[in-house]
């Protein structure tokens, strides 16, 4: 569920314009947020 918190907190960051546009980052913040959470997990 990491992958969940970490999706809802990029979402309230980008705001609604990011979540609308998220055809084309979809895949991008797929690698983003997989890091991160890769990253925070140690």
């Amino acid at each position: 569920m990491a992958a969940i918190s970490a999706a809802a907190a990029a979402a309230a960051e980008g705001g609604d314009r990011r979540r609308r546009r998220r055809r084309r980052g979809w895949e991008e913040q797929r690698r983003r947020l997989g890091a991160a959470s890769r990253r925070r997990r140690g």
